[in-house]
């Protein structure tokens, strides 16, 4: 009898407290929106641009230059061949590593 009761209560007490409650419910695809806005709105500021610049500005017809095309795939190149050596050199040192973490030493205490 007093389970029941009390089990009564608690139904009642949240009914109660969930009545009470003045939190708006929140709508994600709306804050997902206002985001992106904002991001938008700052990184037009960083390049110091009113607006977004319209698709017949953006120069996508424009064939880029052979030299600058060279330049561009040279540099490339150099930065391929750069991280290459960078990992030959970074596996020399940890099998380094490894060996010297091998050897166990052993004192005898007497």
């Amino acid at each position: 009898m007093k389970l029941a009761l009390l089990m009564l209560m608690v139904v009642y007490m949240v009914g109660n407290v969930s009545s009470m409650s003045t939190c708006k419910t929140l709508d994600l695809e709306m804050v997902k929106k206002k985001r992106i806005e904002a991001i938008r709105s700052q990184i037009l500021s960083k390049l110091r641009m009113p607006k977004e610049p319209e698709p017949d500005q953006t120069g996508d017809d424009e064939e880029i230059p052979v030299p600058l095309l060279s330049l561009y795939n040279s540099t490339k190149e150099i930065l391929t061949e750069q991280q290459s050596e960078v990992q030959t050199d970074i596996s020399t040192e940890q099998e380094e590593e490894e060996y010297f973490a091998k050897v166990l030493h052993k004192f005898n205490m007497t």
